[in-house]
């Protein structure tokens, strides 16, 4: 059997009252209480006193929970209602009251109240709306009541304006036409339809498109009153009472100074005699409990009566009771009869004096513990709200007691519904306190509730009670007494929460588990009290004002995942960022930034200039956002900022000082407990707690708005509001389409569906780039498409489906609008403009990943890439390399252009340098084809590289500089010219030097001898001749004597790639040419082979001429020898060399210079 068998909840049950909403005749439930009957009797003597001074209105503050709606209701309906009608509730509730009965009976023959009930505070942000929702309430109510406005509503107003249509405006049109609008009214008739219920939002945003200006003609109290003097002659009523339920969140309010300078001016009505106009405000908090200045306070107090409301313990037993209804009183006696002892036991030391019925009251709860019952009565004041009271409990069928008689008993022993399944309810209201008491019980459960749960279920259910008893003890701070000694978190409160079960039994060694892991630390006076573990709390709030005055937004608390969250909400959709998730261009910024801090950061911020930067306001007050605006509005977008797209987005949902209270008193916990050295679980307890606020905002902005601000490409600056979840929609479909109005975005349309996250996803598809690469033409590159990349041929197609390119990729004419025939342009110009020069592809082309182009590495782009670079194929080479660029090579410049300038990555600039070919240049390769005929044809590098290894070392065998001492050569200056612009050639090692004017002039000087040239090189066989000449020049004795072969043989062996690429000039090849002549006179060959013209000075010592620079004084062997000797060189090797400059002194020059290469300072 379970007890749903034979208990449910009364049918006509409440959980929740709505002063709104009411149920028929439901208030005549309530109960008056001692309390209620005090505010009743000061109600009715404001309303019925002659003296102005006390006609005041009304604020009633109760806790949630605390029946303070239920009880307004009952006063209004007392106040309002017709007098019939009230009659059986005023002898059935004050029978013992009579005085009161015959005082409201006689105010009610003289006086009735029209009622106007409030609740809330959507749809107002400023004091606009407040007035708004004022007239907004009063005008449906007197609709409902079937009374006639007589006075003219705003709403009204707008409406006649519409209908009267002076300026002949097309409103169709004007909603068609404003996104805002038309996002909350689909036509004409809706627009009306919506303004005659009262649609305040609807009414502010059709005032901004229209040009009627909707003021108060007076003031929301003239119209007040007026209309009260309406119902007073018209209609039999005496005065207005205007409710407001939940008046708590207006409070919290930034703005909610200047509502309540309106809420004032209303409460000053009923001073007047003749307008009998009162409020009745009802709240959660008092107005010293929210961010109300001083000065405000007075002033409503001044004007305002307050009363306290609280529900007695006693009320609570009487509702829990009549809330549950016994469907089988028998059966419920009999299992109520299990625990009898036990229960009149709890209730006699709950109750101790208290009266017999009140007593039954508790007691008959069963089978609620009465020790819970009791507890109950606490909730509400303390972590009770409009979603969770103890009444509530009773309705809840997921985690309360509806679900607990119907699982319940499981067993054969008849149990309790016991206080840990009410903590369980509450707890998700207890994680939204920001107390400091609240915080540390919360704190202790994040932190050990894992480690005790693990150690038994049942030690949870009674560490949840301790908790409790914590977290009342702390937050009420009864006095000493029966009631507080019931609330002290000792073992026999424990126990008496779980008397009449089975846990009664294992209280004593949960608890010293719970001391012995220092969980709760059992003081010497028994208490397990949190206050009293191992957290010095006035340290915690030290901490906490210390945060308090250093914190000042929003993103000095929040951790990297959060604002990478933030992004993701906002990006979700916008294509080019959810392409490339991992690297959002977002900034987060506080709405009360200054300016001068601003503008660093977006400049730091700004990394990939191929998306848009979104720049995020998250402001703490209202104030700070409108601000903000002001703010992002004076910035200069050409001097103070650079490299736009810039969107800033303004959030409507403000990250509130009590959320960052919340998250401050945490993050005191959290260094505190760091600074005391304990466990990683308990610190990392209180980063839970305030990444869970944190969260929770966050999750807020899915359903949120913000105010959009950005200057277009057009200079014409775009405010706009929208929603939040409708923003990727909004940059994909509006704003990158205008600000990368070169990127193929602006191709996309159900006929050429490129804009597909496939498409834009961030890649680096070679084979994309390869397809075109490799292709002979267009339809070759599309017949081998992969099913993967089809969609590639999108980029050259335009809206409505047509192919902009011919066959060999080029534009067709007709499609000078399309973007790649605008592209090419661009690209082309570049390319020409540097013909023979060399270039950093990166530098020169990254204007391609900034706006309005926004290449950066994915499919599209790098088939666009590939497409633009394509003709240039064979036409550039390599940096300092005869390679010419196939397609393999255009590839990895491509990806190394993207890593350069959409990443900003160091590249290294080898692979990203590139040398243009030149027309010109093709003239010169063909020209020395003809002189040289090399093997090999090629780049013009490649064929010098080829002429030099090929023809000058195997063929001519000689430096070409020997060709000018040719009979043709020395008889014609033209050849001359020539022949030393061929050796400039081949020395030319750098891309650098292949410029086009080096090209041509080139060119131009061996074109004109060309036969000459070509006869001279052909003529290899008399090249020894040419070099004896050479020799003579250079005054070589007994050339006769000498081996020309073997020279010649010398210099190219020693002379390496000097000879065959650098064309090594005369004086190195003289070099040569004495080494070998000093190595042949040694060996005895020749002798005084050089003349050297050598004298002898007044001492007789032989001095060389060495004005040559071929030769040095003898003197200075000696100096080497030493040099020699002091670096530690072989002694052996020393004495050689002496013996080697001694004996030909001409060769001092060649030692020095390879010593000094050696690294010897000579």
């Amino acid at each position: 059997m379970r007890y749903s068998d034979i208990l449910s909840l009364n049918d006509q049950f409440i959980d929740t009252f709505d002063l709104v909403n009411e149920s028929e005749s439901y208030w005549k439930t309530f109960v008056p209480t001692e309390r209620f009957i005090t505010i009743l009797k000061a109600g009715i003597d404001s309303i019925d006193t002659q003296s102005p001074k006390d006609r005041k209105s009304f604020w009633v503050i109760g806790s949630y929970g605390s029946g303070k709606s239920h009880a307004s209701s009952v006063v209004k309906h007392l106040l309002s209602d017709d007098q019939k009608s009230i009659d059986d509730f005023l002898s059935s509730r004050f029978a013992n009251n009579l005085q009161l009965t015959s005082r409201l009976r006689d105010i009610r023959k003289r006086k009735r109240f029209f009622p106007v009930v409030i609740k809330g505070s959507s749809g107002i942000s400023d004091s606009r709306d407040f007035a708004f929702t004022i007239q907004k309430a009063v005008a449906k109510a007197l609709d409902k009541s079937g009374i006639n406005m007589v006075r003219e509503t705003e709403f009204s107003k707008a409406i006649k304006y519409i209908n009267n249509n002076n300026l002949y405006i097309d409103w169709e049109k004007v909603i068609e036409s404003n996104e805002e609008l038309r996002s909350v009214v689909s036509n004409l008739s809706d627009l009306i339809r919506k303004l005659e219920n009262y649609d305040s939002r609807v009414l502010k945003i059709w005032e901004k498109v229209s040009d009627f200006k909707l003021t108060f003609e007076d003031n929301i109290e003239s119209w007040l009153g007026e209309t009260q003097q309406i119902l007073k002659s018209d209609h039999g009523y005496s005065g207005l009472f205007i409710m407001w339920d939940e008046f708590t969140s207006l409070l919290e309010m930034p703005e909610s100074g200047s509502y309540l300078s309106i809420l004032q001016n209303i409460a000053e009505l009923s001073k007047d005699l003749d307008q009998e106009v009162y409020l009745y405000i009802i709240s959660h908090r008092r107005p010293e409990q929210t961010p109300l200045s001083q000065s405000d306070i007075k002033h409503l107090q001044e004007r305002i009566k307050d009363f306290d409301y609280s529900m007695e313990p006693i009320t609570t037993y009487q509702i829990m009771y009549t809330a549950i209804q016994r469907n089988d009183p028998k059966k419920w006696e009999e299992k109520k009869n299990h625990h009898r002892d036990d229960i009149t036991s709890l209730v006699d030391t709950i109750l101790d004096g208290s009266s017999f019925e009140i007593k039954r009251s508790l007691s008959d709860l069963f089978p609620i513990h009465p020790y819970s019952a009791y507890l109950s009565t606490y909730f509400a004041r303390t972590i009770g709200s409009r979603e969770r009271s103890i009444f509530n409990f009773l309705h809840d069928e997921e985690r309360g007691f509806v679900k607990y008689i119907k699982t319940n008993p499981q067993g054969e022993l008849y149990d309790f519904l016991t206080v840990d399944l009410i903590f369980d309810y509450f707890l998700p209201e207890l994680e939204k306190m920001d107390d400091i008491n609240s915080l540390s019980i919360l704190g202790n459960y994040n932190t050990y509730s894992d480690l005790i749960s693990k150690k038994d279920n049942n030690y949870m259910k009674i560490y949840k009670g301790l908790l409790l008893l914590n977290l009342f003890v702390k937050t009420l701070k009864v006095a000493d007494g029966i009631s507080s000694s019931l609330l002290k978190p000792n073992e026999e409160n424990v126990s008496l929460m779980f008397k009449g079960t089975e846990l009664t039994q294992i209280v004593t060694d949960c608890l010293s588990f719970i001391d012995h892991e220092h969980i709760i630390v059992k003081n010497p006076n028994g208490l397990y009290e949190i206050g009293s573990s191992r957290i010095p709390y006035n340290e915690v709030q030290e901490r906490y004002d210390e945060l308090l005055k250093q914190t000042i937004d929003f993103t000095e608390i929040a951790d990297h995942k959060d604002l990478s969250e933030i992004s993701r909400i906002l990006l979700q959709n916008v294509l080019r960022e959810t392409a490339d998730p991992f690297t959002l261009e977002v900034l987060i910024v506080p709405a009360n930034i200054k300016k001068h801090e601003l503008i660093p950061k977006i400049i730091k911020a700004r990394k990939r200039t191929y998306k848009i930067l979104h720049i995020i306001f998250i402001g703490l007050h209202q104030p700070e956002l409108s601000d903000a605006l002001k703010m992002i509005k004076t910035l200069d977008w050409q001097t103070e900022l650079n490299k736009p797209p810039y969107v800033f987005i303004i959030l409507d949902t403000i990250f509130s000082t009590e959320d960052l209270s919340k998250v401050l008193h945490y993050k005191s916990y959290e260094l505190v407990a760091q600074s005391q050295n304990l466990s990683s679980d308990e610190i990392s307890g209180y980063k839970k707690q305030q990444s869970l606020i944190i969260k929770n905002w966050i999750n807020q902005l899915s359903y949120g708005y913000a105010t959009v601000f950005t200057l277009l490409p057009s200079n014409n600056p775009l405010e706009q509001r929208i929603a939040l979840n409708k923003y990727g929609e909004f940059i994909n479909n509006n704003l990158s389409l205008q600000f990368f109005n070169m990127g193929p975005e602006v191709l996309s349309s159900k006929n050429n569906k490129i804009a597909t996250s496939t498409m834009w996803k961030k890649q680096v598809s070679r084979k994309a780039a390869q397809a075109i690469l490799l292709s002979d033409n267009k339809k070759d590159f599309e017949n081998q498409l992969k099913s993967s990349y089809t969609y590639l041929s999108s980029f050259y197609h335009t809206q409505q489906g047509e192919d902009a390119l011919n066959n060999d990729f080029s534009v067709s004419l007709a499609f000078k609008d399309h973007i790649i025939y605008k592209t090419r342009i661009a690209f082309d110009q570049i390319m020409n403009d540097n013909v023979g020069n060399v270039i950093n592809i990166g530098k020169k082309f990254k204007f391609l990943s900034e706006a309005p182009y926004g290449y950066y590495p994915c499919t599209v782009f790098l088939g666009m890439l590939a497409w633009l670079f394509k003709p240039y194929l064979g036409k550039i080479y390599l940096k300092d390399s005869a390679k010419v660029v196939n397609a393999q090579d255009m590839l990895d410049l491509i990806v190394s252009f993207f890593d350069y300038a959409s990443e900003n990555e160091q590249v290294d600039s080898k692979k990203l340098t590139i040398r243009i070919g030149s027309p010109q240049e093709d003239k010169l390769i063909n020209l020395l084809c003809d002189i040289f005929n090399p093997e090999q044809k090629g780049s013009l590098k490649l064929i010098v590289w080829d002429i030099a290894l090929d023809y000058v070392k195997n063929k001519f065998r000689y430096p070409l500089w020997i060709a000018k001492y040719h009979n043709i050569a020395q008889s014609n200056e033209a050849v001359l010219s020539a022949l030393d612009s061929i050796i400039e050639l081949f020395k030319a090692v750098k891309d650098e030097e292949y410029s086009s004017e080096f090209v041509n002039t080139i060119y131009n000087k061996i074109s004109s001898v060309q036969t000459d040239l070509r006869i001279i090189f052909n003529d290899t066989k008399n090249n020894p001749e040419l070099f004896k000449k050479w020799l003579v020049s250079k005054k070589v004795n007994n050339i006769s004597e000498l081996n020309i072969g073997a020279i010649e043989e010398y210099i190219i062996k020693n002379s390496g790639e000097e000879l065959v690429y650098t064309c090594e000039d005369e004086t190195a090849t003289y070099n040569r040419v004495l080494e070998f002549l000093l190595q042949k006179s040694n060996n005895g060959g020749i002798n005084n082979p050089i003349d050297n013209d050598i004298s002898t000075d007044n001492n007789g010592t032989e001095v060389i001429d060495t004005t040559n620079g071929n030769y040095t004084d003898t003197s200075e062997t000696m100096r080497v020898v030493n040099i020699l000797t002091n670096a530690g060189w072989d002694s052996k090797f020393i004495r050689i060399m002496e013996k080697i400059l001694t004996s030909v002194p001409q060769a001092m020059n060649i030692v020095i210079k390879a010593l000094q290469e050696e690294g010897i300072n000579v």
